[in-house]
């Protein structure tokens, strides 16, 4: 599972580095065509990052549950299922004497 989330996170990072980049891309026209100035395009990119970065655990925990929830209705066993298998037979095998 934390190979799939894993996964979930670097395709969000991805995607998040694109629009960054497209938003770079439209300060920048903006800035040519006299929208505004560097120092306003520069503030606007500055704090889109940073709230990025403060919204980035709360995307991960949605992340996180939305992978739950597909697992949850697919056929994968998870470690915890194969674990609990293992420990219902190691109690039948010692209730019968094995």
């Amino acid at each position: 599972m934390s190979e799939i989330l894993d996964k979930a996170a670097k395709a969000s990072l991805g995607a998040a580095s694109f629009s960054i980049d497209k938003v770079k891309e439209a300060v920048e026209k903006l800035e040519k065509r006299g929208e505004i100035t560097r120092e306003q395009g520069k503030s606007f990119i500055t704090e889109l990052i940073s709230r990025g970065e403060k919204e980035w655990p709360e995307l991960q925990s949605k992340i996180s549950e939305a992978v739950r929830k597909a697992l949850e209705k697919s056929p994968v066993v998870t470690k915890g299922d194969l674990k609990k298998l293992e420990e219902r037979v190691s109690d039948l095998e010692q209730k019968i004497g094995k």
